[in-house]
C-alpha cells in the first residue's frame, strides 16, 4: 500500500489504475477516483457466452439454451459477475452440463483450469511440476489454502508462495 502511494503521488500526471475485490477495499488513496464495476446485463452474459465460445459456436447455443431455462435463475443470478461465469462456461466446456451444486460448478471450473490453463497460454513449467498428476495439483492448493486460512491469511506473497509449494513437492515419493 506505501509503495502505491508513494508511485501513485511521484507520478501525478499518469494515469494510474487500481483494481481489487470489493472485500479487499481496507484503505484508501486520496487521489484516485473509486468506481465499482456493474454486474452482467442479460445482454452482456449473452455477449460474454458468444464470445467464449466463438470457436464452437454450437456449444455457446447449447449453453444459452441451457442457462436460460427456469430451474438454472440461481446460475443467471451467479453469471452477472464475470468471473462466476467464466467458472460457469469453464465447466459447461468439458462436461456440456451445469452442475447441480454450487461447489460443483467451482470443481468443474478448478479441474479444467488445472488440465488447461498452461497449455492454452503456451506456458511450459518446470519439469517436477509438469509431472503433478491433477490429483498432486488439486492436493498441494488445498494444502496451501488451509495453511494460509487457518493464519487468517487472505494474501501471500509470491516468495512465501514458492515456499510453501517447494516445501509440498519435497514430501512426495520420488
Amino acid at each position: 500500500i506505501d509503495v502505491l502511494r508513494d508511485f501513485s503521488k511521484q507520478y501525478l500526471t499518469s494515469p494510474c489504475l487500481i483494481t481489487c475485490r470489493i472485500a479487499a477495499t481496507d484503505y484508501s488513496f486520496d487521489q484516485f477516483t473509486y468506481v465499482e464495476v456493474a454486474d452482467f446485463t442479460e445482454a452482456q452474459m449473452e455477449t460474454f457466452v458468444n464470445k467464449w465460445f466463438r470457436d464452437n459456436p454450437e456449444k455457446g447455443e447449447m449453453f444459452l439454451a441451457e442457462f436460460k431455462k427456469d430451474d438454472h435463475q440461481g446460475l443467471r443470478d451467479l453469471g452477472r459477475i464475470p468471473l462466476l461465469l467464466t467458472l460457469l462456461c469453464l465447466a459447461f466446456e468439458e462436461t456440456l452440463y451445469f452442475p447441480a451444486r454450487r461447489v460443483e460448478i467451482y470443481e468443474e471450473a478448478l479441474e479444467a483450469l488445472l488440465k488447461k490453463w498452461d497449455t492454452s497460454r503456451n506456458i511450459k513449467r518446470d519439469e517436477v511440476y509438469r509431472k503433478l498428476s491433477l490429483g498432486r495439483k488439486r492436493q498441494m492448493l488445498a494444502r496451501i489454502a488451509a495453511d494460509t486460512f487457518e493464519k487468517g491469511d487472505y494474501f501471500l506473497r509470491q516468495t512465501e508462495l514458492a515456499k510453501q509449494i517447494a516445501t509440498y513437492l519435497q514430501t512426495l515419493p520420488p
